[in-house]
């Protein structure tokens, strides 16, 4: 896995766990291509273009129009996220990928997923903004 010096953890993380689904999905049977593994691959995807999208968002203390698309992006990431470990579940009920990788899939979502939670926190310190 290649990092840049300016990947965020979660990002990495991310990054990780879209090679991750790419390689166990690779051996999938065909008959689940078009159905469960396009779906699992643009959902992961979908998650790395949104923070990206939230991390080039420029942190201005007081700036609500800036923290709320941040907010935006990162929100998005984590639906996503959320609907790709149901439908990794799915896949895993559907025999398209194996229990031992829906588990794998399930532990790194969640963890993806505090770190986004995570980055979301700090960002309210970060942007200064008062709840």
């Amino acid at each position: 896995m290649i990092k840049k010096k300016s990947d965020l953890v979660v990002i990495t993380e991310v990054k990780n766990l879209a090679t991750y689904i790419i390689t166990v999905t690779e051996k999938s049977p065909k008959k689940f291509r078009y159905t469960f593994i396009n779906k699992l691959h643009s959902y992961i995807l979908d998650v790395i273009e949104n923070l990206y999208l939230a991390n080039e968002v420029e942190v201005i203390e007081n700036n609500l129009k800036n923290y709320e698309l941040r907010k935006n992006f990162q929100t998005k990431a984590l639906t996503k996220l959320k609907l790709l470990d149901y439908l990794a579940a799915l896949s895993y009920e559907a025999k398209a990928i194996l229990f031992k990788e829906y588990e794998e899939v399930a532990k790194r979502s969640s963890n993806c997923i505090r770190l986004i939670n995570r980055w979301m926190k700090s960002d309210l310190n970060r942007f200064k903004i008062v709840v």
